[in-house]
């Protein structure tokens, strides 16, 4: 429970939503990842040295990222009433007025939620011209400039999404909506 200082000077309490990776989720990738590593080693081995090397450079980085997945213990995704934190997307919260739609793209470790924003509260309007373009060619392929990873995560995707859906829309706690 979190404690804020209401505009009156009562406490209203209220519960965050705190989303952690799943260790199983990263560790399903990382045991065939460890396996093509040990291949790699085995090529090295056998004098193949380009294949070998290039595979355990590959992999090795792919398994570094893996173990650090594994053992970060911060949260990735809070919500609340006033909206959502991704660690990975955003270094804001993502207020609850500013999100007008959102739905599940993606399968498996790949899985995100698409978060539709206006085009004026978008954070690329603050970046180059080049990378304005790619976001762009995303957006023609179904994926929104504010994504919610959620392939490692402890969650029911869909679930996650109707909930995103019915946040936006209710009403706060001084009467707002």
């Amino acid at each position: 429970m979190v404690l804020l200082k209401g505009s009156s000077d009562r406490l209203h309490t209220m519960t965050e939503i705190k989303l952690y990776r799943s260790p199983w989720k990263v560790i399903r990738l990382l045991a065939p990842n460890s396996v093509m590593l040990w291949g790699s080693v085995l090529m090295l081995m056998d004098h193949r040295w380009l294949a070998g090397s290039l595979g355990i450079v590959f992999c090795g980085s792919i398994n570094v990222l893996f173990f650090y997945y594994l053992f970060d213990r911060r949260p990735q995704i809070i919500i609340n009433q006033h909206g959502i934190f991704d660690r990975t997307l955003h270094e804001q919260f993502i207020n609850w007025e500013l999100i007008e739609d959102a739905y599940l793209v993606g399968t498996g470790a790949g899985k995100m939620i698409s978060l539709v924003v206006d085009d004026t509260f978008k954070p690329s309007n603050k970046k180059a011209r080049w990378l304005r373009l790619i976001i762009r060619l995303n957006e023609a392929m179904g994926y929104q400039e504010l994504r919610l990873k959620v392939g490692f995560l402890n969650v029911d995707a869909a679930q996650l999404v109707e909930l995103i859906l019915l946040m936006r829309t209710a009403t706060k706690p001084d009467g707002n909506s």
